[in-house]
């Protein structure tokens, strides 16, 4: 990193710079939509997120230091961002140009006390992999061991500072702007989840753990940690020799199976949620190998989660309450599980969450014969993710508060499901899954067919009931009964009120910014004033336009 990179003035410059860019330009595109009818932004509006999240990106890669991490990072944790602003983001690979082997010698010789050959017999100068906040080199110790030493690059302590600040600021200039349901709950988990890939002894102490919790599973291997080596900034670990995971020609060229892999994926995630309780969290392919005895490595654990407590107590309880068609059930055990309810909004998603328990029962699970005892599943991987995504992330941050140990959790899902469809297609994840699952539900001696059973059940009660039902709605419509209640109508046009008010003030900041550009460039003075004000009083104005609907917005 260059001398100016370091440099808080310049690091400011360049990240406000594009942030307020940005925000201009879907501004104006917003104005025009008001003037110009909805269809103007549609038009414009994915060619804008695709266009602004590119720009962003090139200024973050140019940043280097953490503004990557906290651009991926934003990215996974966000609801409010429209898809096509939120992809390039997440999919951005964690590359930053390596630090020259005179730097890390540098540093490791400072970190370990003293010089690398009192440690090292061979030290390759060429990096494995450099990312925003280190470096992984290939050595071979005193006693022979062939090891990888990953480094903390030397200015990450001087900008971590400066960047989350600049974060921070970024993230209030949002929050006062648009009032974006949220985004201060992201903005603090995104600090704590950097301060905790920068604890390289913290990321030690995870790579410790999981060799424990994994160690009887030969298939799967954890590098093994050299301690006496290991400090804040340095991490000496054993080599794993591998390919990814998903590189299939190589695994094919070592008569490795592609269906095994993917099926012991599947089987180490149940195994690390629903039995360790402690999981990577960012098992994307270039963490997770895989070498010619078809062993899975792993590697990073600087994103290690933990399954919480009143998850596991209350899960079996969502599930079945989903399966039963009960939302009420449905609400109460995720806010048992620690899912704080942003709004009214909380009835919608349980029931969007109950479709998809019917959903799986409707097309998933299949009755032989109409005989109870004889309940079979059938789900491909593509189908497995597919049932996901009909419940993403964003479904539910935009309508609870949530932890950010569930959003990771179900970014593992969703990372450890791709890889596996793109390994075995045909595999079917419920074949692994299932064993889990029924050890969490079967509880007071249940079966796990009676609860199926029961589901089934309670969906014919259901649906039994829904002429009844409709036979008491057409008698209300019939004597004139029926009553359609529109909720807040007059707030709401209080709030159409401000968004007029908003256009006209925007219109004249533009107006008058267009102007006294014109006037200083033909050198008109007295006009350029005029501009100048024009723009001042209509950026003012317009701002306490946006503010006062924001707030209305929050009490309606």
């Amino acid at each position: 990193m260059k001398g100016k990179q370091l440099s808080r003035s310049w690091r400011s410059r360049k990240i406000y710079g594009v942030v307020l860019s940005i925000l201009v330009r879907y501004l104006w595109v917003y104005g025009w939509s008001k003037v110009l009818g909805n269809k103007f932004w549609q038009k414009r509006a994915q060619k804008l997120h695709l266009q602004s999240a590119m720009k962003l990106r090139k200024v973050l890669l140019e940043l280097e230091g953490l503004f990557i991490k906290i651009g991926q990072l934003v990215s996974i944790l966000s609801s409010f961002l429209p898809e096509e602003f939120r992809k390039p983001l997440e999919d951005f690979q964690d590359k930053a140009p390596a630090q020259s082997f005179e730097v890390v010698k540098n540093r490791v010789e400072e970190e370990l006390g003293g010089p690398l050959d009192q440690f090292f017999s061979s030290f390759e100068n060429e990096p494995l992999a450099s990312a925003s906040i280190g470096q992984v080199h290939r050595a071979v110790l005193k006693d022979g061991r062939e090891v990888v030493v990953k480094v903390q690059h030397p200015y990450i302590p001087d900008i971590a500072e400066i960047d989350l600040q600049l974060f921070d600021n970024i993230v209030k200039l949002h929050s006062i702007l648009f009032h974006i349901k949220g985004i201060e709950f992201v903005s603090a988990q995104v600090r704590q989840m950097i301060r905790e890939e920068l604890d390289y002894e913290r990321e030690a102490a995870n790579m410790n753990l999981m060799r424990q919790k994994l160690a009887d599973d030969p298939m799967i291997v954890v590098p093994e940690l050299v301690p006496e080596l290991t400090t804040s900034f340095v991490i000496v670990s054993s080599y794993c020799e591998g390919t990814k995971i998903n590189n299939v020609p190589v695994l094919q060229e070592w008569n490795l199976d592609p269906h095994a892999i993917s099926n012991k994926l599947i089987e180490l995630c149940c195994r690390m949620v629903l039995v360790d309780g402690v999981y990577h969290a960012d098992p994307h392919p270039g963490n997770i190998h895989v070498n010619r005895q078809g062993q899975l490595l792993l590697f990073d654990f600087g994103a290690i989660s933990t399954v919480p407590k009143v998850m596991m107590e209350n899960l079996p309880k969502l599930i079945e309450a989903a399966a039963k068609n009960d939302t009420e059930a449905t609400i109460e055990a995720m806010k048992a599980m620690g899912f704080v309810s942003h709004n009214d909004d909380a009835l919608k998603f349980a029931e969007k969450l109950i479709a998809v328990g019917q959903e799986f029962l409707r097309n998933e699970v299949q009755l032989e014969g109409m005989n109870l005892k004889e309940v079979k599943f059938d789900m491909g991987a593509d189908n497995f993710k597919r049932l996901l995504g009909m419940i993403s992330i964003r479904d539910i941050t935009n309508t609870f508060q949530v932890p950010k140990d569930y959003i990771l959790l179900n970014r593992m899902l969703i990372l450890a499901t791709g890889i596996s469809a793109e390994l075995s297609p045909k595999l079917n994840p419920l074949d692994v899954i299932l064993p889990y699952i029924k050890n969490m539900v079967m509880r007071d001696g249940k079966s796990f067919r009676k609860f199926i059973s029961d589901s089934l059940v309670s969906n014919l009660t259901t649906l039994l009931a829904l002429p009844g039902e409709a036979e008491k709605v057409l008698k209300k419509a019939r004597r004139g009964e029926l009553e359609i209640k529109l909720k807040d109508l007059d707030s709401r046009l209080q709030l159409f009120y401000r968004l007029g008010q908003q256009l006209i003030w925007m219109l004249l900041s533009i107006v008058s910014g267009v102007l006294a550009y014109n006037a200083y460039l033909d050198g008109f003075e007295e006009l350029y004033l005029y501009g100048k004000i024009g723009l001042g009083v209509g950026a003012f104005l317009f701002l306490r336009a946006l503010w006062m609907g924001r707030k209305m917005r929050r009490q309606m």
